[in-house]
């Protein structure tokens, strides 16, 4: 190699040596002034903030109905299931009733809860992954039970004069039957091409 292939690389090696500690610099600089700026941004969204109707009472507020809805649905549809499941199998049921006239309905409704908050309750548990799957499972349930709603309302042995008229059955088979061709597909697309949707956390 000749000298003069080697002179222009090693000068080029000297200016890259010589630059690097001031990009690294500059880099550090960046970094600096781009943390600076979101934290003045946050500082200016927390003072600049419209003022809600609670002040700053609004965040427990807001906590409080969670959890006020989370306990009320704890209760009621636990409640709600051990009713129909007994009511379906001819078991006494209802809360006007003592345990030892309807043993059944206040086991199921034990044993539903315990199950219910154990299961959140397991350290490590995916608890997105609960939460959607179980919204899911009621969606692909909703179209069977609304099947079972339609015929029930419309006979007239049980509802009399109150039945459905037409132009309300069509409209509520209408919307049976969309959603179920909207359940099939979700169920196509969650067996068939389980990654076409992903959903975050699960």
């Amino acid at each position: 190699m000749s000298p003069q292939d080697v002179a222009p690389r090693q000068r080029w090696q000297i200016l890259f040596s010589r630059a690097e500690p001031a990009l690294r610099l500059r880099q550090q600089d960046i970094l600096a002034e781009f943390q600076r700026v979101l934290t003045e941004a946050e500082q200016r969204y927390v003072r600049d903030r419209p003022e809600t109707l609670a002040g700053r009472w609004a965040e427990l507020l807001f906590a409080f109905g969670l959890l006020n809805a989370s306990l009320l649905a704890a209760s009621i549809l636990p409640l709600s299931t051990a009713q129909v499941i007994c009511e379906g199998l001819g078991f006494e049921a209802g809360i006007d009733r003592k345990f030892r006239e309807a043993p059944i309905f206040y086991w199921l409704y034990g044993i539903l809860i315990v199950v219910g908050g154990g299961l959140i309750l397991i350290p490590g548990a995916p608890l997105l992954r609960i939460l959607v799957l179980s919204q899911v499972a009621n969606g692909i349930w909703l179209p069977v039970v609304l099947i079972f709603m339609l015929k029930l309302i419309n006979r007239r042995d049980l509802m009399g004069d109150k039945v459905n008229s037409k132009a309300f059955n069509a409209v509520a088979w209408f919307t049976a039957l969309g959603m179920i061709g909207l359940t099939l597909v979700l169920i196509y697309f969650g067996v068939f091409r389980p990654g076409a949707a992903p959903v975050p956390g699960l």
